[in-house]
């Protein structure tokens, strides 16, 4: 009977594979791209006089790029924390 729930409390996770290391990183760096162009259309629409009326698209593009930047990394940060409150919880049963 032990070894039954032995075994269900070790299992290992089954990551999605949109939320796995390399997918984050790789769309984090899309990200980072698409907020560059986002603060360039920025700099443009505040520098010419023509495009004061389109600033608002560029500003749109900044935003939610950064709010999902944002809350990319926080679900990163929250994993990894319950990745080391788990390990540390692991060291001290044993």
């Amino acid at each position: 009977m032990t070894h039954l729930i032995h075994s269900q409390t070790h299992r290992k996770e089954i990551v999605p594979w949109y939320d796995s290391g390399r997918a984050i990183v790789c769309s984090v760096i899309g990200l980072v791209i698409i907020l560059a162009f986002g603060i360039v259309g920025i700099i443009v629409a505040s520098e010419n006089p023509q495009y004061k009326s389109l600033f608002g698209m560029p500003l749109c593009i900044v935003l939610m790029s950064g709010y999902v930047i944002i809350s990319m990394a926080a679900r990163v940060f929250i994993k990894k924390w319950k990745g080391l409150m788990k390990s540390r919880d692991d060291t001290i049963i044993q």
